[in-house]
């Protein structure tokens, strides 16, 4: 596992939407690897710049050109502070350190929960 620091990342929203079920499968799986999941098929991704283009090349190999719907949306901190937020969930800033790779949450942790 490695520790990077959050300096320097982007927020990036991603939304799809597919009629087939593997594609969808794929995608989320991809997605989760970037960032967490906000709604079924929405994603809120912080990422350092460089990780864009392989986001979007990821994405393509997954996605069908005519049939899929794919919105990958980069917010800036002006259009961070401009948004209402309503409900249980509101963006924000990254934690100072991001986990890279796999972990086992301690027991107990909302993150063991989720699973």
């Amino acid at each position: 596992m490695k520790l990077r620091r959050a300096g320097g990342f982007e927020l990036v929203l991603v939304a799809y939407d597919t009629p087939d079920d593997k594609r969808r499968r794929k995608m989320a799986e991809t997605l989760e690897g970037f960032g967490d999941r906000l709604q079924w098929s929405v994603f809120e991704c912080w990422i350092l710049p460089g990780d864009l283009p392989r986001l979007i090349r990821t994405l393509r190999t997954i996605a069908h050109e005519f049939q899929d719907r794919l919105a990958i949306i980069p917010i800036n901190r002006a259009a961070m502070s401009a948004t209402t937020h309503m409900g249980s969930s509101s963006w924000q800033e990254p934690p100072p350190f991001r986990l890279i790779g796999d972990f086992e949450p301690a027991k107990g942790d909302a993150r063991a929960d989720k699973n």
